[in-house]
């Protein structure tokens, strides 16, 4: 089509000087579900590098780009093409709500502004609710629990199960294949300990993606319910050795399946610490991350 060049994909190190050479952004986002609880970091890249936004007016578009662009009301495709053409040829214009676009994104999307308005809202209890979603609004567009939970606790508590069957079907058999007699218990303790450490890890993984990502009251809470879930299956696992003939309930087995599970969350506890303490401090806004990954 003349007039237009079709640039294809644009490598992230040469998107600063496109954002640069260009006049206007268009967001084209059109008035569906999906994008009413959507939140681009894109765009918030595009109005921190002075461009003007044309856009629907759909979700959080109209907090974000506010009075710094023309949001049109979805469907009028009309006053859409005329809100691009009458920046196109008015570059004054352009500038005044690309100035505009870069000084709201200083003024409401830096670290500093988001760690000030946590603090003042946390302080007051009645508000920490209402400041939790506000945040997360800000990062990822209205929360949807329920959309979430049916998507991803699924396959997660699946494989649990699968892990949990397998478990009582290696309990429910008389006599397993052993390598020598006399690495016998060698091997039975360490069948113990890779069926209650895996357990134990999706379980913790089972529930992570069980709980809503907002609730931090919840956060640690995965841990120790998996613990105690593994313990008691372990519990009724030695009890129903009882009528598998050839086997007995083993409490050194019961003691061994609780270490094990403890010791799996330990690891994942100091695993996770580390990568924490490594982490470089942040500094700058959120949309300076987003550019440099």
């Amino acid at each position: 089509m003349p007039g237009i060049d079709v640039l294809g994909w644009v490598e992230p190190n040469d998107l600063p000087a496109r954002f640069e050479a260009a006049q206007t952004a268009i967001v084209p986002w059109l008035d569906t579900p999906s994008n009413r609880a959507r939140h681009s970091a894109k765009v918030l890249e595009l109005m921190k590098a002075g461009l003007p936004i044309v856009a629907y007016a759909v979700g959080e578009l109209v907090p974000t780009v506010g009075d710094a662009g023309v949001l049109v009301e979805p469907g009028d495709d009309t006053a859409f093409s005329r809100a691009v053409v009458a920046l196109l040829s008015d570059s004054e214009l352009a500038l005044r709500l690309g100035a505009m676009a870069r000084e709201r994104i200083l003024d409401r999307f830096t670290w500093e502004h988001l760690c000030t308005f946590a603090s003042e809202a946390y302080r007051q209890p009645g508000r920490r609710q209402a400041a939790s979603e506000n945040l997360v609004t800000i990062w990822r567009g209205p929360m949807q629990p329920g959309r979430r939970l049916r998507t991803s606790w699924l396959p997660r508590w699946a494989l649990v199960l699968a892990w949990m069957m397998l478990v009582f079907w290696l309990s429910a058999q008389s006599s397993l294949p052993s390598l020598t007699d006399r690495f016998g218990d060698i091997q039975s303790f360490a069948g113990h300990v890779i069926e209650y450490a895996v357990l134990t890890l999706l379980l913790k993984w089972a529930l992570d993606g069980s709980q809503p990502a907002a609730d931090a009251s919840t956060v640690g809470h995965a841990g120790r319910w998996a613990f105690v879930i593994v313990v008691a299956y372990g519990i009724t696992d030695e009890l129903h050795q009882r009528f598998v003939p050839g086997r007995h309930m083993d409490p050194f087995d019961l003691l061994t399946d609780a270490g094990a599970a403890f010791a799996a969350l330990w690891i994942v506890g100091v695993a996770r610490g580390r990568r924490a303490r490594a982490l470089p401090e942040d500094e700058g806004s959120p949309v300076d991350r987003s550019e440099q990954a």
